[in-house]
């Protein structure tokens, strides 16, 4: 009987041994099989996020993004769930591979704006290779080596589109805004109410050395002062400002007329920034020992910086900003209706019926270009801007072919010129190709010795005629100068008729003669290139960045035209980094090896990352 026993027992021990590895193995293979599966299932998440692509953006421009209105990590979760519970499809029995979603982090997201709008700018550069176009952009890349703007030729343009206005106009916004900054002591009034409240409601334990009320006074003092000098900063550069914006006006007034020491609120905003600076100087000199006696000069001294804060905080409160009246309306409509004539008066140089120019104009506020620049990480700028020209050009209008269902019907001017018009953008463009225009008709007429001869002629004479030698040199200078814009003028003509024109200006295919400034050829060149080139090749004098985002600008502003008001570049998804974690009850048994692997309910957690873009 002892002996069966004993086989029984020993019987029974070898059965639960494998019985228990038999567990192991099977819970371990489980478990392996569980990973895979939650592996797979994030995958396909991550896949599901990527190929709800926004079809109107890839269909018009051939980009790829993503752009919905629930977060993304909600999106993940969604598709996951999903997966999990194998949708709609109903399974019998158990699932020994079960596993429950716990959390989803997205630790990184790319959109089309971020980094100088680089994802973006990869983007069309990968689909310029499909494309079979990257020889166009190294083309539109050495042309632009030969093209400069003169700044001759863009200050008689300036002359003709007198941006004055508009440069004090922004310089007054500039310092509005400090102004507004400066003005805004909210928390100096607390500061200043805190310290006061505690000298006058506790003065008989001030006078009394009472350290715990000594101690916090001088604590918000430190703060005070420290607040104090932060602000110096700002005051410092609206005083600049403002002794520019002064001069400026100055001459401006004197330039058309007016009493040049006409004065208005920025006078009075620079007399009252001055009385602070001093009191800031003041408040500098003021000193807070660390240990505190009480003594009566302290009590002096404290209750006198506080007096000077409370005179800083006053003196704010004098300063004024621009404050917008009826009358300002419509005098700012005279003022817009001036700039509109001489937009006209330009364009009426190159173009002889302006009353057939698109009249679109859209509002830039919620644009790339004005609520998401930011600089690239790693831009090649001349390859990038190139490579947008060539893009932009297979996509956006222009002034030849404009596109009637887009947004601004002349696109590539927006590119270049960033107006809210397509007049605008037209009139600017004309002006910058004037410009252009300007340095090899330039040096096409000093080198011309006919020409120079028949300018040095009308200049003696007149010089004659009036009995001023000084005026002479004078007198040839604007003559080249008006000739030399006449040409570059009837050029640009030239380019809005389709015709081509070569970047190199010679006797043979110069047009206009002085006696005729106007000029009546308006016949190409045999070589050379036509308008959409000469926009691209402006394009790569413009600065990387606002290439760029007036780019992606115009394929906003055009799908939520045609397709989707709410749609924004900024918050089109390109590529995104995610942590997704799961966790799976034991079901077999409790692998000892795992025991790390088990959370606080006693299940085991997995952690998934995936990368996924376009």
């Amino acid at each position: 009987m002892r002996r069966k026993g004993s086989i029984s027992i020993y019987l029974a021990i070898v059965f639960l041994s494998i019985v228990l590895l038999v567990c192991t193995i099977a819970e371990a293979a489980r478990i392996s099989a569980v990973q895979s599966k939650d592996k797979a299932i994030t995958t396909m998440a991550a896949d599901s996020v990527i190929a709800g692509y926004a079809k109107q953006v890839y269909d018009d421009y051939g980009i790829l993004l993503v752009w919905n209105k629930d977060n993304l990590d909600e999106t993940i979760s969604k598709y996951i769930q999903a997966n999990i519970k194998m949708a709609d499809i109903e399974v019998s029995g158990n699932d020994f591979l079960m596993s429950d979603l716990q959390e989803v982090s997205v630790n990184k997201k790319v959109y089309a704006t971020d980094n100088g709008g680089d994802a973006f700018v990869k983007q069309v550069s990968e689909y310029l290779k499909y494309a079979g176009l990257t020889s166009a952009i190294d083309k539109l890349m050495s042309n632009s080596k030969e093209v400069k703007e003169d700044d001759l030729s863009q200050d008689v343009a300036d002359e003709l589109t007198d941006k004055s206005y508009d440069n004090l106009s922004h310089l007054v916004e500039e310092i509005d805004l400090l102004i507004k900054d400066i003005s805004n002591n909210n928390e100096l009034s607390r500061f200043n109410k805190n310290v006061s409240e505690l000298i006058e409601g506790k003065s008989e334990k001030w006078k009394k050395a009472d350290k715990k009320v000594i101690k916090e006074v001088y604590k918000n003092l430190e703060k005070l002062k420290k607040y104090v000098l932060e602000k110096e900063s700002n005051i410092n550069k609206a005083i600049n400002k403002i002794d520019s914006y002064l001069e400026k006006k100055s001459n401006l007034l004197k330039k058309n007329g007016y009493d040049k020491s006409a004065k208005d609120y920025m006078d009075e905003n620079l007399s009252v920034l001055k009385k602070i600076k001093d009191k800031i100087e003041k408040m500098k000199t003021f000193e807070f020992a660390s240990s505190i006696s009480g003594n009566p000069n302290e009590t002096k001294n404290a209750e006198t910086f506080i007096n000077f804060s409370m005179q800083f905080e006053e003196l704010c409160r004098d300063l004024q900003v621009a404050k917008i009246t009826e009358k300002d309306k419509q005098n700012k409509s005279i003022f817009d209706s001036a700039k509109d004539f001489l937009d006209k008066g330009i364009l009426s140089l190159v173009i002889k019926d302006t009353s057939n120019l698109s009249t679109a104009s859209v509002n830039t506020s919620s644009l790339p270009s004005h609520t998401s620049m930011s600089k690239s990480l790693e831009s090649s700028s001349l390859y990038d801007k190139a490579a947008v020209g060539v893009y932009s050009n297979l996509y956006f209008g222009n002034y030849i072919d404009a596109k009637k269902k887009n947004a601004l019907k002349y696109g590539l001017e927006y590119l270049v010129a960033g107006k809210d018009s397509d007049k605008s953008n037209l009139s600017s463009v004309v002006t910058r190709l004037v410009a252009v225009r300007h340095v090899p008709n330039y040096i096409c007429i000093m080198k011309d010795a006919a020409k120079q001869s028949e300018i040095e002629a009308i200049a003696a004479s007149i010089a004659a005629v009036t009995g001023l030698p000084f005026l002479e040199p004078i007198a040839k200078a604007i003559l080249i100068e008006c000739w030399v814009l006449a040409e570059s003028a009837n050029d640009v003509k030239i380019l809005l008729n389709g015709e081509k024109l070569s970047i190199v200006k010679t006797e043979a295919n110069w047009r206009t003669s002085l006696k005729n400034l106007g000029g009546n050829s308006n016949k190409g060149d045999s070589s050379g290139f036509k308008y959409e080139i000469y926009l691209g090749l402006l394009l790569t004098l413009t600065d990387r960045d606002k290439a760029v985002y007036r780019t992606m600008d115009l394929i906003q502003m055009n799908i939520c035209k045609n397709y989707n008001k709410e749609f924004r570049m900024n918050k089109g998804l390109m590529s995104f980094k995610s942590t997704v974690s799961f966790e799976s009850a034991p079901l077999f048994t409790a692998m000892p090896w795992a025991i790390g692997m088990l959370n606080e309910s006693g299940s085991y957690k997995f952690e998934m990352e995936c990368n996924n873009g376009y």
